[in-house]
């Protein structure tokens, strides 16, 4: 309860501070929060544009690897009895 009250507190806060900063800059409220989210992302992306790029590419990149070994290891071991005899046991239950 009492988080809610905090949380519906700030988020009047934050709209009536929103609301006053649009209008000294003579703007809707909405026009305000798209100009901060613009400048916000322009800012993350002057950073580092290309860094969450690498990343999933370095993720990629490493899952092909796991594949790879995956697929070598069972191109190199050939199934015997014993290997299969739980999964026989299993299915004729």
């Amino acid at each position: 309860m009492v988080k809610a009250q905090f949380t519906v507190r700030v988020e009047k806060e934050i709209n009536e501070a929103l609301e006053k900063r649009a209008n000294e800059l003579g703007i809707s409220k909405t026009k305000l929060v798209e100009k901060i989210l613009a400048d916000y992302v322009q800012v993350k992306l002057k950073d580092d544009p290309l860094q969450p790029l690498e990343a999933l590419w370095a993720k990629i990149e490493e899952l092909e690897g796991r594949l790879a070994k995956i697929e070598q290891s069972l191109a190199n071991s050939k199934p015997t009895t014993s290997s299969i005899e739980p999964f026989i046991k299993r299915g004729s239950k």
